[in-house]
């Protein structure tokens, strides 16, 4: 399976984590299969002159952390690394791509690239504004704790990738806010006691499985 930019995906551990990744989108992997006068490119959504995403495109936050992890890990020439950038990408960006490479010259890496496609098409908004909108996500009336901490960490992703967050503290942050946050399900809060393990906060999959673990068992005892 193939990944924008050109990535190769190895290990059911990554196709799960894309398939959760797309699902935030509402998307699926024949999305991105869908023959289309474009099959097979995968650009930025929501930016300027363009609509909604098409068949075969992902958000342009989406897009940006396949990217990074092929210019960061595949092992690519520099002149591959480019190459396979503009390959995943349309206009306007793909013109924007063409643009940077010709005023920044040939030896430009794929990495300096890819910061400029982020300046360009990338979130609106300075670091703390993300944190602030992470911070300022709430559960909605009827959403399932789970789909609230599924909606929650695409917040906290973007506050990671283009704020300041510390990685390091992402998973106290994920588990302060969704305290803070599931005011509809206070009683899971309280049953999987996750006020008294902010010292040692668990990470996304196992804070997940447990809150769909104790929404099994609620329904159950409905």
């Amino acid at each position: 399976m193939s990944v924008p930019g050109g990535a190769t995906a190895e290990g059911g551990d990554f196709d799960a984590e894309l398939q959760d990744l797309l699902s935030r989108y509402n998307k699926s992997l024949g999305d991105l299969k869908e023959e289309s006068p474009e099959a097979g490119a995968m650009g930025p959504a929501g930016v300027p002159d363009k609509g909604p995403c098409t068949p075969g495109e992902l958000p342009f936050d989406v897009w940006h952390q396949h990217a990074d992890q092929m210019v960061e890990e595949a092992p690519l020439t520099e002149e591959d690394k480019r190459s396979r950038l503009a390959e995943c990408l349309m206009p306007p960006a793909l013109t924007f791509y063409r643009k940077a490479v010709k005023e920044l010259g040939p030896g430009t890496t794929a990495s300096e690239l890819l910061d400029q496609l982020t300046q360009a098409f990338g979130v609106a908004c300075d670091g703390d504004d993300l944190f602030t909108l992470f911070r300022e996500t709430y559960q909605e009336n009827g959403e399932k704790p789970s789909a609230y901490l599924t909606r929650l960490e695409g917040r906290l992703d973007q506050a990671l990738q283009f704020g300041d967050i510390d990685p390091a503290d992402a998973d106290r942050h994920r588990l302060n806010q969704f305290i803070r946050g599931c005011i509809f399900d206070n009683g899971l809060v309280g049953a999987l006691q996750l006020r008294q393990r902010k010292l040692k906060p668990p990470g996304l999959l196992e804070l997940l499985q447990e809150v769909r673990v104790e929404e099994g068992a609620e329904a159950a005892r409905s």
